[in-house]
């Protein structure tokens, strides 16, 4: 089957800035933006079915238009599809993929100290869903 994913941030504390590709690490106890954090994908480092090499695509279009597919890493956004091909430039969209197996790395970003509330300790707590969505 084709899909593509899509993140959804779980959390009530949004990140420090306000982007689809950024998720919150929860509020201070004062009430404060704590800092946000990305997952990234990276082709090189994910492998689909038996495909020697794979590409990223991705969608702003909910899948009717998608970028040339790409080697560099991406992060995962809430308003973007993800998808996985094997033709490098191709803007046809994922392929079917059966199984899909892939390294995420997660930045993190923590807001300036002098922006929190340090009177007790502060736990980064972030929340989210990786939805798959069947094209």
């Amino acid at each position: 089957k084709r899909f593509a994913l899509r993140m959804r941030d779980d959390h009530r504390g949004p990140a420090i800035v306000n982007s689809e590709i950024h998720y919150g690490l929860n509020l201070d106890r004062s009430g404060n933006r704590i800092g946000l954090y990305a997952l990234h994908f990276d082709p090189a480092q994910t492998v689909v079915d038996a495909l020697p090499r794979v590409y990223r695509t991705d969608s702003t279009t909910e899948g009717r238009a998608w970028s040339p597919s790409r080697s560099e890493p991406i992060p995962i956004g809430a308003r973007s599809y993800l998808g996985f091909t094997e033709i490098a430039g191709s803007t046809a969209g994922p392929v079917a993929i059966q199984n899909l197996s892939s390294r995420v790395t997660l930045e993190t970003v923590i807001a300036p100290t002098s922006a929190l509330d340090l009177s007790s300790d502060v736990l980064l707590d972030g929340a989210a869903s990786l939805e798959v969505l069947y094209l």
